[in-house]
């Protein structure tokens, strides 16, 4: 974190297959999704044009954005992974899930290092967390030039959204 406070993050790019690399680090959740009783489903084209990336840095993004999805959604609920072209010709990532949701006013918040979630909720207070996993993966987006968007409602579930512009494309 302090490196990209700092501004001084290297990315070590190289030519990243991101399809590949989504269901990658879907797959690397099964065990927590099948400990959590929620399902992960991965929807996307077989083929997707390569990517100019940190392949390190993304998989940690698609790791954390993946796993918050089955850390806070019940047994039971779905965690939805989908990738494809972007309306603008990037690469766009989403992550949704039907979990607990993130109240309206806590979103700008959980983009804040050390910053956790809706406390007034026992389910999410039994939850561990330094609170890095969010802003890191938003840091992490924007160096590649990309943005992370959240929409969120509280019983209904959040869906994360990564956009990456289409100069990344080789």
């Amino acid at each position: 974190m302090s490196r990209i406070e700092a501004r001084t993050l290297e990315l070590r790019e190289s030519k990243v297959d991101m399809g590949a690399l989504v269901r990658m680090a879907a797959h690397m959740n099964d065990g927590l999704a099948r400990e959590a009783k929620v399902e992960v489903k991965i929807a996307g084209p077989s083929s997707l044009p390569h990517f100019r990336g940190d392949e390190l840095r993304l998989t940690q993004v698609l790791l954390n954005l993946i796993g918050n999805g089955l850390k806070y959604t019940l047994a039971g609920g779905e965690v939805r992974v989908g990738y494809g072209l972007s309306a603008a010709g990037g690469i766009e990532v989403t992550i949704a899930d039907t979990g607990v949701g993130i109240h309206s006013e806590d979103i700008e918040r959980v983009q804040v290092p050390f910053a956790r979630g809706d406390n007034r909720s026992a389910f999410v207070r039994t939850k561990e967390g330094l609170g890095l996993g969010l802003p890191l993966a938003k840091a992490f987006t924007e160096a590649h030039g990309g943005t992370l968007k959240i929409a969120s409602r509280v019983g209904e579930g959040t869906s994360i959204t990564l956009e990456f512009p289409a100069e990344r494309i080789v």
